[in-house]
This record gives structure tokens, C-alpha cells and sequence, in this order.
């Protein structure tokens, strides 16, 4: 997985994510979680996502290695990854984006993807101010001039803080929540996101839209009736809905089976004219 396609082509896509699959490790089966990487590999999706957080406890380059086997050899896709946020021993989640575990963390992903060179890095929590930005993003920076990744991101990142980062190296892309039907959107607010949405468009920086299809409890087909059509599914229509937000938006779908992966993709070409990623 060394090739690294246009990062500019995630506008407009849907990236596959593999948080549910981390995160939820012990309740699923590791053989049918790849057979569903491949599967959307298959079918047309480039771009994947992952984090150093999305693991089980004890075992924190889970879901990197997941893709590394799922992936493997090929050399058309991009892999997402990021860094500073992680499993604790007891079970929690910290944070930590000093320049010394940021290193730590893009050479432990390096190794789990067996990769020579991550094609796009984010700090995880950019929201987080225990580290001032610029030193976390200088750290980024390096390692991409030395060679270790690709491009610099940043997620779950405000407007201040992205147009402080800016300042620093170039920005490839942002991955914040865009969740139209729930009521409270965090770590970063609503009418921040929305701030960021639109300077991300100034700018030409794909806003990577997580969670799109997250509610306050209820089922969409329930709170968007709507939505229920004949040519897509509610989550596939509200998929729809978040990609036409604006054209910097692409949207990271947690699909996790192979039904919801071939859902998914149902609302490229026929609702929104783009297609996922390919070098």
C-alpha cells in the first residue's frame, strides 16, 4: 500500500471506515470484517479509514492491521489513518498530541500497514488544546518531508484551529462530524462544523463527513420518512443528502457488512454523478 492517489479526489466519495470493526472487535469476526474490506475494494472504493483508537483493549493496531491484510499488495488505495488518540490499559480513551508521541504513533502505523509511506495522516483530536496546534501539525509536517506520510489532515478540528493550521503546513483534508439527524454534535458543535464546511469549500479541502448517518436513537426510516424510496434506502438517501451539503463534502460510511457496503455505493453515479476513488 504504497501508492497514494489524489487526495483531492475524496470530495465527493464514500470512504469505508473501520471504526465498528475496531471498536467492536470481540463481538465480530475477523475473517468476515476483511472479506468485507475486499468486497468494497471490489466494488469500487479506494479510500479507507482507520485510527490508532479504533482497537480493542491490549491490542491497539487492531484495525491497521486489519486493512494491512485485507489490502495488501495492492497499489490503488488510499489508506487514512490517525494519531494522538488511543485505547488506555484500563479501557478508556486518551489523548497525547506532543511531537514525540505523534512520531511514535506514525511509525507504530507504518509497521502495522507495512507500508514505507502513510498516504494521509490526521491528528485525531485537533479539538484538543493540552499541545498547542502548531507544534502538533510542525511534527506532521516533518514527517512528511521525511518521507513517513504523505499528506497531513486533521479531524474533529474548529474553524480557528484549522486557519491556525493552515499557517503552519498545508491542510489535505478534514474529518469532522456531519450528522444531519442528530441533535448534538461533538467534540466539535454543529455551527462549527458548518464553519468549517464552508471554508473547507473556499479552499478546496475535502471535509470528510463522519457519522452521517447517526441519530439520537430513533431509526431514520422513523425520523425521515421521506427518505424511503424506491431506487434507495433511507441510509442510502441521506448519504445523498450529506454528500450535496456542499462539493468539499465526502463521507466516511461505517459499512460493516457487505449488504451495507453495496448500499451505500447505490447513491454514487445516480444521485450525486461522482465515483469513489482510483488512481
Amino acid at each position: 500500500m504504497t501508492a497514494t492517489p489524489n487526495v483531492m479526489d475524496l470530495r465527493g466519495t464514500i470512504v469505508l471506515g473501520t471504526a465498528t470493526m475496531g471498536l467492536r472487535a470481540a463481538e465480530r469476526s475477523r475473517a468476515d470484517d476483511v472479506a468485507t474490506i475486499r468486497l468494497a475494494y471490489d466494488l469500487g472504493i479506494r479510500a479507507f479509514d482507520t485510527a490508532r483508537v479504533y482497537a480493542p483493549v491490549g491490542d491497539p493496531l487492531y484495525a491497521e492491521m486489519l486493512l494491512s491484510e485485507a489490502l495488501y499488495g495492492l497499489d490503488d488505495v488510499l489508506v487514512m489513518t490517525k494519531g494522538g488518540h488511543f485505547r488506555t490499559a484500563e479501557g478508556g480513551f486518551a489523548v497525547d498530541n506532543s511531537p514525540a508521541r505523534l512520531r511514535r504513533d506514525v511509525e507504530d502505523s507504518l509497521g502495522a500497514l507495512r507500508s514505507d509511506r502513510i498516504g494521509l495522516y490526521l491528528l485525531h483530536r485537533a479539538d484538543d488544546e493540552s499541545v498547542p496546534l502548531a507544534e502538533s501539525v510542525g511534527e506532521l509536517a516533518a514527517l512528511r518531508d521525511e518521507g513517513k506520510i504523505a499528506e497531513v489532515g486533521l479531524s474533529n478540528v474548529r474553524l480557528d484551529q484549522l486557519l491556525g493550521a493552515v499557517e503552519v503546513a498545508p491542510v489535505a483534508a478534514v474529518q469532522n462530524q456531519y450528522s444531519p439527524l442528530r441533535t448534538e454534535w461533538a467534540p466539535v458543535s454543529r455551527v462549527e462544523c458548518d464553519k468549517v464546511v464552508a471554508e473547507c469549500e473556499a479552499r478546496a479541502i475535502p471535509y470528510l463527513a463522519y457519522s452521517p448517518l447517526a441519530t439520537d436513537g430513533p431509526p431514520i426510516a422513523q425520523l425521515r420518512p421521506d427518505l424511503m424510496t424506491d431506487r434507495h434506502s433511507p441510509a442510502a438517501s441521506l448519504l445523498a443528502e450529506v454528500l450535496a451539503v456542499s462539493p468539499a463534502l465526502g463521507v466516511i460510511s461505517g459499512a460493516s457488512r457487505p449488504e451495507t457496503v453495496r448500499d451505500a455505493l447505490t447513491v454514487l453515479d445516480n444521485a450525486t454523478g461522482t465515483r469513489t476513488v482510483r488512481s
